[in-house]
């Protein structure tokens, strides 16, 4: 018996192994015979959605008729419900509910079907064409969903539309302010897993100055000693935060500005005739300070007139209507002529209140502009010390006696009263230390006719003394002037190499580089 077991298996042994050789090449053969499918129908999936995707269209209303118009908002409105939301299948001639397939990859024409008419606003064209017949089996397979969204002119507003309601808010939005109504159309697998998907727009534009959309900042803070002058500057207004928008975004501001419409008020200490404390254009005191400021709006022309514009709520400020009655608002649109602060203005003019709340003072002196040279006047054997923004002096920095340096700012430390002048962009030299020579323009030019003269031989100078600058100048093309550079300067105790003259007027110079002198007057003997 066990010999007779043993024979068994080893038969059934043989005979599996004699079909082997014969099952193998048949399962690799059909791999890639699967695989070769799946390609084809992914490419003609793809033709497919490509077919449909060529329908897809930007449709610009703006110019249409006012039939056209209602035609779309009446179209529109049957169209959202019938498909936003639903899903497809290219073979879905109609749906359970009666619902027609949009894209009708088989059926009757779009005009034929009331529910889905406003779809030729969307599409170009009615009806595909397939190359193929796998193609076209493929487009009856297709699963898709379609979306709405509307979003304004200026990108304020966007919402998705799904409900007749919501058409109908799309359609009144689009037309009165401008704006973009889009259709999306999304393909997917059936089972969530997206394909691929595209857009179609229908577009109204309005006129760009239909509106008039303030926004300003009403409430600004300083501290005492600040300067008050800036906030009567008409760029103030535009620093602070101010812009005036169109319904398409473009910003109105330097139209009116242009034109002269915008005007800032006097800083007063009271809103209503409170006395400016106010020294040299600073704030003494702590407090709140009042302001106006008026825009001209009849300057940018809104549709239909500026009065028409604020009785249709296109004109706000800050997302609200101004009030036409409360003169006291922060925004009051005002219907007639009239002054504020010092400020006439005409009918159909905005009224802007703006507050500056001053606080304690944040700085510690006063800076007065000035144009000139401080000498330093101490003992030969002792140095001045500079010091910092507050007046407190820096222990390891000083000028030396006679030296000479460009300022251009007087500073009084208001703690003390000390005054200084600022010798380089944050150290100080105390005024009782030095002398100062007043500059103006005209100094900063010496004309006459400039004689050159080479020297015998190349010559070494010393630019003044050490620790002080001195201005290097500038001849004409011409010979006929020299000026001072704003802004090149010798380190004094250096040593140059020069090899020319020029004298105008008695004046002579020393060339340093190819065209740049320093007055004999500056060289160290």
């Amino acid at each position: 018996m066990k010999k007779s077991s043993l024979m068994g298996a080893s038969v059934v042994a043989a005979a599996l192994l004699a079909a082997a050789p014969v099952v193998a090449p048949v399962a690799s053969l059909a791999t890639p015979a699967t695989q070769v499918v799946k390609a084809d129908t992914q490419s003609n999936r793809a033709s497919a959605i490509g077919r449909i995707k060529d329908l897809k269209s930007t449709r610009d209303l703006t110019t249409a008729d006012q039939s056209e118009l209602t035609d779309f908002k009446l179209a529109f409105a049957n169209l959202v419900p019938a498909l936003a939301g639903e899903s497809f299948y290219g073979n879905d001639v109609t749906k359970p509910n009666g619902k027609r397939n949009p894209y009708l990859i088989s059926g009757t024409d779009v005009s034929a079907n009331a529910d889905i008419s406003g779809l030729k606003y969307f599409t170009d064209g009615t009806k595909n064409s397939f190359d193929t017949a796998d193609v076209a089996g493929e487009a009856n397979r297709l699963h898709y969903t379609i979306t709405f969204k509307y979003s304004n002119a200026i990108g304020q507003t966007e919402y998705s539309i799904v409900s007749r309601g919501d058409a109908q808010r799309a359609c009144r939005d689009m037309t009165n302010n401008g704006g973009t109504i889009t259709m999306t159309t999304t393909f997917d697998d059936g089972y969530g897993k997206t394909l691929d998907s595209f857009d179609s727009q229908v577009t109204y534009k309005v006129d760009n100055s239909a509106a008039a959309y303030v926004h300003y900042t009403n409430e600004l803070n300083a501290s005492v000693n600040d300067s008050a002058d800036q906030y009567g500057l008409i760029n103030s207004f535009a620093n602070a935060g101010g812009s005036i928008i169109d319904k398409k975004g473009n910003d109105l501001l330097q139209t009116a500005v242009n034109k002269g419409a915008v005007s800032v008020g006097k800083i007063r200490s009271s809103n209503i005739n409170g006395a400016n404390k106010l020294i040299d254009g600073n704030f003494t005191d702590e407090g709140t300070y009042y302001q106006h400021i008026v825009i001209n709006l009849d300057a940018l022309n809104l549709q239909g007139g500026t009065l028409a514009a604020y009785n249709r709520g296109d004109v706000t400020v800050n997302g609200e209507v101004p009030s036409s009655t409360n003169v006291d608002a922060n925004a009051y649109f005002a219907k007639s002529a009239g002054s504020v602060d010092g400020i006439s203005y005409n009918a159909n003019s905005l009224i802007l209140k703006r507050v500056v709340n001053v606080g304690p003072a944040n700085v510690v002196a006063k800076d007065e502009k000035v144009s000139g040279i401080v000498t330093v006047h101490t003992s030969d054997i002792t140095t001045a010390p500079l010091y910092d923004e507050a007046g407190k002096v820096i222990v390891d920095r000083s000028l030396i006696n006679n030296s000479r340096w460009t300022t251009d700012t007087k500073r009084t430390v208001l703690a003390s009263g000390k005054v200084f002048y600022r010798v380089s962009t944050h150290e100080y030299v105390s005024a009782d230390q030095v002398t100062f020579e007043p500059t103006d323009s005209s100094a900063d030019v010496v004309k006459g006719d400039v004689v050159v003269t080479p020297l015998p031989s190349i010559k070494i100078i010393q630019a003044s003394y050490a620790g002080s600058l001195t201005d290097l100048w500038n001849k004409s093309d011409d010979n006929k002037s020299m000026t001072r550079s704003a802004d090149r300067h010798l380190a004094g105790g250096t040593l140059w190499r020069t090899d020319k003259t020029a004298t105008v007027n008695g004046v002579t110079y020393y060339r340093v580089s190819t065209n740049e002198w320093l007055p004999a007057k500056y060289i160290v003997q």
